[in-house]
């Protein structure tokens, strides 16, 4: 269904959301480990935003025994969390497909593919034009 590839007990998957590429590989763990850009320290673990979107998924499954570790590139901190979380997600159903109507109800499964608009030429933005002079 999903390009996830399992390689040594760990499930990788990747995934994006506008302009930020995540790679995760999870496997089954005795405790919780989450490890962003080779990084136990990271700024973005402390954001409580980035931590609900990406952790959210764990508490609507009710299993944390997961090892995931996420290359995350581009984009700005939403975008990458929820880049994360799509990648997630991916390997959860690789491991278990029971669980795919409760992400799903959710809009856990469902790929965003909305980007910026690019801007067009003689124009300010993509749709504002310069202000009109009659004379």
């Amino acid at each position: 269904m999903y390009k996830t590839r399992t390689c040594d007990g760990w499930i990788h998957a990747s995934a994006g959301k506008k302009t930020s590429v995540a790679k995760v590989k999870l496997c089954l763990n005795n405790k919780f480990v989450f490890v962003i850009n080779n990084s136990v320290n990271d700024n973005r673990k402390h954001d409580p935003l980035f931590k609900f979107i990406t952790h959210n998924v764990f508490d609507l499954i009710r299993h944390n025994n997961f090892q995931i570790f996420a290359d995350v590139k581009g984009g700005g901190i939403t975008s990458q969390a929820h880049a994360i979380r799509l990648a997630v997600v991916k390997c959860l159903l690789c491991l278990n497909d029971g669980i795919r109507p409760i992400l799903k109800a959710n809009n856990y499964i469902t790929t965003d593919c909305r980007i910026v608009e690019r801007k067009k030429y003689g124009h300010r933005k993509s749709r504002k034009s310069y202000q009109f002079s009659k004379r």
